[in-house]
């Protein structure tokens, strides 16, 4: 299977002040870390007073490491492992952020930072805002990771053990994409963009999948993410066929598009889990269930509607695409 180069030692920006909701956009928190924190000490505090004994705990420890799981970050703090390391557990949820500043006193905390970090010694802070930020020992990390799955970002994911999951599985392909305990970093975007390019259909059993098919699946899912890792953009469509295919494709296939850019049938999109599932169902057919009789996907599938293009938070439009569909525009940019 495809093996990208490793976040782990990739450059990243000075700061990352952005939404953090696929896997791509933490691992690029995690290598900024690197680069900026670890290896530092830092007065600690939680503005909004919600991680207050966890910064009373990490106050004036060493940074050793920051890993990153899927959507999970892990930051150790006095020790790199054993007994002695602190472990701060960040899950951002949809609208997280973690801001790295070099100048002080930096940017005024928010309602909803839970962490300051302050290096007066580097002229460095950093602010932390997120769903969740709970603190514990090595114990914490290890039980978090075992309940995680395959990161297409990271360089021991093994795709060989994703595999026999799908063999076991009596989930959807598309729900598969979503459960961070068989893959871990996709969310609803790239679940999208990856079935498309591989050409199966959101609601295809995971035990309907030949291997090939499978490996393309997992093929794409490491590209995208890795593509988004050096971006800092979900960029799915390759540049050359970009070119080819115009605006509105030159960024995404399906994921909020009202038509395919290949084969211009309407884009398809209905619920599934509570989330909202795209699809071109031309491009990528239902094949027949070798393993299910299809009754909850043809309900799901009975409730599908043509896609109408909205104004999305979590996926920047190019400028042509924006002057081509104003429906996409915010309320601001069409002032």
């Amino acid at each position: 299977s495809a093996s990208p180069p490793n976040p782990r030692q990739s450059a990243a920006p000075r700061s990352d002040d952005a939404p953090m909701v696929e896997g791509h956009g933490v691992h690029r928190v995690a290598a900024s870390a690197r680069r900026h924190l670890v290896g530092k000490r830092f007065t600690a505090t939680s503005p909004n007073g919600r991680f207050a004994h966890g910064a009373e705990v990490i106050d004036g420890k060493e940074l050793k490491r920051v890993d990153a799981i899927g959507k999970n970050l892990f930051y150790f703090f006095n020790e790199a492992e054993g007994p002695d390391a602190h472990v701060m557990h960040v899950h951002f949820g949809m609208s997280g952020r973690f801001s790295t500043h070099h100048t002080l006193p930096g940017p005024e905390p928010g309602a909803t930072t839970r962490l300051r970090l302050e290096s007066r010694e580097h002229g460095i802070c950093a602010l932390l805002s997120a769903m969740t930020v709970e603190l514990g020992d090595i114990g914490l990390f290890q039980t978090k990771r075992a309940k995680l799955g395959e990161d297409p970002l990271r360089e021991d994911a093994d795709a060989d053990r994703l595999w026999e999951k799908f063999t076991r599985s009596r989930k959807s392909v598309g729900l598969a994409l979503m459960d961070q305990a068989m893959f871990a970093g996709v969310g609803n975007i790239y679940r999208a963009e990856i079935l498309y390019k591989a050409g199966v259909h959101p609601e295809q059993p995971c035990a309907d999948l030949t291997r090939s098919a499978f490996d393309e699946v997992w093929r794409h899912s490491v590209e995208l993410l890795q593509r988004g890792f050096v971006t800092g953009s979900i960029l799915t469509v390759d540049p050359d066929e970009a070119k080819t295919l115009g605006e509105p494709w030159t960024r995404r296939y399906v994921y909020n598009q009202r038509s395919c850019g290949r084969c211009g049938s309407a884009v398809r999109t209905w619920d599934m889990a509570a989330r909202t599932v795209y699809c071109c169902e031309v491009c990528q057919p239902l094949v027949k269930s070798e393993t299910s009789d299809g009754a909850s996907a043809a309900v799901r599938i009975k409730g599908a509607r043509d896609h109408v293009p909205f104004v999305s938070h979590c996926a920047a439009e190019s400028p042509g695409t924006l002057a081509a569909e104003p429906e996409k525009l915010t309320v601001a940019k069409l002032k």
